[in-house]
């Protein structure tokens, strides 16, 4: 290569030649042939680094909380449940702290591992384990941690101490550099919420069969970040009406069905996950969970069961997990807003009820909604009488579980004299003004001669009170039954509600008034007359009737 009329690599000193010119430069400079030139040199004033060095600590304090940054993990010398001392790995760990916010102290702490610990104080059954300074010294308490405590501790672990052995032992660490992500652990075990409680409630849409629902949020950890950098977790709809644009689609566990719908679909309900129609009377109730998601979808689900009437559809729901009879997918996100109990033959769901969840998604605590519920018109200051009051709001009452059990998978031979008992229920005790009604079920193939059959007896004391035998009888239907009994109000006699409603062959009630403090129970037994094998699912509940 040539630059202008020279070879250029003419020009290149080689490295040898480069080495040689530094080390003749080095020897020949002395310190004194050196002279430090400040003109326009910057220099940091003294104040102003110290600022600077005080607004670094500042800074790395406030990021800084107490908490453990590794090792620390405990054992049972000997194991849990025979040992008495503990053992613990090296660790390290900070304390932080800020008692007085204009001042706080930091203090790195470290300890060494340790084997053969033993309990302090074995009169009480827990002790708590912990660092509070850079002594190597772990620590007790026998109180439960205070909040300020926490604070200013490094927590390691916690032991039960029972019969004279280490019965139990759990971790009480709280690692530091996570707590955005502590924070998402939480939001996750907590699952999706509903963000205010009045949000996102369900009702009839602007159609026959339409759904509507209000506007309002659900909190997710992070599901609004795409749109909010300010408002990351909270995302926020509009009011939905299927009578309008929105839309929604059934599901199964299988997964969701297309097409997309506007119509809930009252005639049909999913048992094992299948739809199918609501077999037999159109006045039988099917339930819909209603499902929403953060990113925007809604999703109905069928119920697997159907009801004889509304308010035992109702009583229901605090027994059904709606997640399962959803796709295993909507326990990643899916906020359950509420269900809809419609009648199979209704053209309007006007006369549905429409139960909201709580902020949780559960139904314990919900709100009713139907025909005759407060609305906006009500003349609120018409409250002369509490039953005047109730007449207004259309409220007609209320019901609380008391009691709820279910026996599943009973099987019996009877045969000759012998009956068998296949259920006998305490019930819980009754107060004054009570009125409680059982309500049961039974659901199952079997057969039994035309003498045979399903015997219900109220038991006061020991002494029977009331006898059915007529509930069933003959070939067992598979649609399930449900009959009720009632205690009077003012002096608990049994009343019976018809014989109609519990068997033409029901005894007269005992006469004379309940004591409330006697024993009280249902028996169900199998009837001895020709009885073959047979297989029942039953369901006992009962509940109290409150204005």
């Amino acid at each position: 290569m040539r630059f202008g009329s020279s070879n250029i690599n003419s020009l290149i000193p080689s490295a040898a030649n480069i080495k040689a010119a530094l080390e003749s430069l080095a020897e020949g400079l002395a310190a004194s042939a050196i002279r430090l030139v400040t003109t326009s040199m910057k220099v940091v004033p003294v104040a102003s680094l110290q600022a600077w060095a005080e607004a670094v600590d500042t800074a790395l304090l406030n990021a800084r909380s107490s908490g453990i940054r590794y090792g620390g993990i405990s054992s049972v010398v000997g194991g849990i449940g025979v040992g008495t001392t503990v053992s613990i790995t090296a660790g390290a760990g900070q304390l932080l702290n800020n008692a007085d916010a204009s001042n706080p102290t930091y203090t790195a702490v470290s300890w060494t591992a340790k084997t053969g610990l033993a309990i302090a104080n074995t009169t009480t059954s827990q002790t708590w384990w912990y660092v509070d300074d850079a002594s190597d010294t772990i620590k007790q308490q026998t109180t439960k941690p205070t909040r300020s405590e926490r604070r200013s501790r490094l927590y390691l672990f916690r032991t039960s101490f029972t019969n004279g052995v280490i019965s139990a032992l759990e971790s009480e660490a709280s690692p530091v550099q996570q707590a955005s992500l502590a924070t998402r652990d939480l939001g996750e075990a907590l699952g999706t919420l509903r963000a205010g409680r009045s949000d996102l409630t369900p009702s009839k849409g602007g159609g026959a069969l339409k759904l509507a629902m209000t506007g309002g949020g659900l909190f997710k950890f992070g599901s609004n970040y795409p749109f909010s950098y300010l408002d990351p977790n909270v995302v926020t709809f509009d009011a939905f009406d299927s009578a309008g644009t929105g839309r929604f689609r059934y599901a199964i566990p299988a997964g969701p069905l297309a097409p997309d719908l506007s119509d809930i679909q009252v005639g049909n309900y999913a048992p094992n996950g299948a739809v199918a129609a609501i077999p037999g009377s159109t006045s039988r109730v099917g339930l819909h969970f209603i499902f929403r998601f953060p990113g925007g979808n809604t999703r109905i689900v069928y119920g697997d069961q159907y009801y004889n009437n509304l308010d035992e559809a109702v009583v229901a729901l605090g027994s059904i997990d709606p997640f399962a009879l959803a796709p295993a997918s909507f326990e990643t996100s899916g906020f359950v807003v509420g269900a809809i109990a419609a009648t199979a033959g209704t053209t309007d769901l006007t006369t549905a009820r429409f139960v909201r969840t709580n902020q949780f998604g559960n139904f314990s605590g919900g709100v009713v909604s139907q025909s005759g519920a407060l609305l906006r018109s009500n003349n609120l200051s018409d409250v002369a009488s509490p039953a005047t009051a109730c007449s207004n709001l259309g409220v007609y009452g209320a019901r609380s579980i008391i009691a709820h059990r279910e026996f599943g998978n009973l099987q019996a031979v009877a045969s000759g004299a012998n009956d068998v008992t296949v259920v006998d229920f305490t019930l819980p005790a009754l107060q004054s003004g009570d009125t409680v009604h059982i309500a049961m079920y039974a659901q199952g193939g079997g057969t039994m001669s035309a003498s045979g059959g399903l015997w219900l007896r109220w038991i006061r004391d020991g002494v029977t009170s009331l006898d059915l035998y007529t509930l069933f009888n003959a070939t067992i239907n598979t649609v399930g039954v449900q009959r009720y009994i009632k205690v009077r109000d003012a002096d608990f006699w049994l009343a019976v509600l018809g014989d109609t409603n519990l068997g033409s062959n029901a005894t007269a009630p005992t006469t004379g008034a309940i004591n409330r403090a006697s024993t009280q129970k249902i028996q169900v037994v199998f009837r001895s007359q020709n009885l073959t094998t047979t297989l029942h699912n039953l369901v006992i509940t009962v509940w109290r009737d409150t204005p």
